[in-house]
């Protein structure tokens, strides 16, 4: 019954506004989790057909479908391997590997004299983000395998922080990328296309537009600062009313007993819940002090969110269940079947649910 909806023409918008501000600065459009929740082949196959440069993707599993797929542009794996198998068949299909340690470089060069074929490969750097990479302490490790056979034709590294207020974070890892590529220029270590800019470094300081730029959330237009940009969110849930109900002025409205009517209240039910990612965050990661306010405000205030029904907003009341939500639909002529959409974050919707494009 439910469905996420995807409306072509907004992200054929968003991809176009993207491009704009990028210039003549190639685009590449992050499809990682299921394509943020878009369908990973539908969803590249669109991007490329909306002008997105290249792809990339965070696991091997994602590389591999979308080169089976028929999607025959360049597509780099952000995250680097050192399994064999995984690698061969990585190579096999021509896919941009990541290298991001002295051991993983290895492990790529023996892979590709396996398959009889040079790799190609973006070296990684940690300025900042304390995950995968060369460490911006030891670029002698990276010099150390310089003469591996491997193709180096790009050379990154990730924000952490590049939707803070501040611009302290993005200019410190940026100063530290550069004075590390310097040294590895200056010490014949070809770099390669070189970038660095995620979705909000991108949208807020072009000096770290480089030689590429890498777009994943902006492109759904849910990242801060979307809609100063122009951005149009996209995706959102459709389902419909199952059943409705009165219920009488003091009856109690989902679980633990935190919310009661004031008054007789008619309702409606919709199979719609966290189970499926509704009004779940992906935002809480920032864990800012203000965020934390925020969500301890939002939890203590039932009957703050809204769905809509046959267009009209409908105030979602009680706590939302696994699979359900009970709204006030009180003088709506509210009837089961009736349709109804919720903005939902696509990331976080169950991949059970049908996605369709339109």
């Amino acid at each position: 019954m439910n469905k996420l909806i995807i409306e072509k023409e907004l992200l054929k918008h968003n991809v176009e506004v993207i491009k704009k501000h990028a210039g003549k600065t190639p685009v590449m459009g992050i499809v990682k989790c299921n394509g943020y929740g878009l369908g990973l082949v539908e969803y590249s196959k669109l991007l490329l057909e909306y002008g997105i440069d290249l792809l990339g993707v965070s696991c091997y599993e994602e590389a591999i479908i979308l080169r089976d797929s028929g999607i025959n542009c360049e597509i780099l794996l952000l995250t680097p391997y050192s399994d064999e198998n995984v690698l061969k068949a990585l190579i096999e299909r021509n896919i941009i590997l990541t290298v991001g340690s002295v051991s993983s470089a290895k492990a790529v060069e023996s892979a590709g004299i396996l398959c009889n074929a040079t790799p190609r490969a973006n070296i990684e750097i940690d300025t900042g983000m304390g995950r995968c990479g060369f460490s911006v302490e030891k670029p002698d490790e990276i010099l150390s395998v310089k003469d591996l056979v491997i193709d180096y034709c790009g050379t990154f590294s990730h924000f952490s922080f590049s939707f803070a207020d501040k611009d302290t974070y993005v200019l410190n890892q940026l100063e530290k990328f550069e004075k590390v590529i310097t040294y590895l220029n200056n010490n014949g270590f070809k770099t390669g296309v070189l970038h660095i800019a995620n979705s909000s470094a991108f949208m807020k300081y072009e000096e770290t537009h480089l030689d590429m730029v890498r777009v994943g959330s902006a492109l759904l237009g849910r990242v801060e600062g979307a809609d100063a940009f122009g951005l149009k969110k996209i995706g959102y849930l459709e389902s419909r009313v199952i059943e409705t109900n009165l219920l009488k002025k003091g009856s109690n409205v989902g679980y633990a007993n935190t919310y009661k009517v004031k008054k007789d209240t008619e309702t409606a039910i919709i199979p719609i819940g966290y189970a499926d990612g509704f009004l779940t965050e992906k935002k809480r990661d920032t864990f800012r002090f203000f965020d934390t306010l925020r969500y301890i405000k939002e939890a203590l205030l039932p009957g703050k969110y809204y769905v809509k029904i046959n267009n009209s907003p409908s105030r979602i009341i009680g706590r939302v269940g696994m699979f359900n939500i009970i709204c006030d639909v009180t003088g709506m002529n509210v009837s089961a079947g009736d349709k109804v959409t919720a903005n939902v974050n696509p990331i976080l919707l169950d991949n059970s649910i049908k996605r369709e494009y339109k």
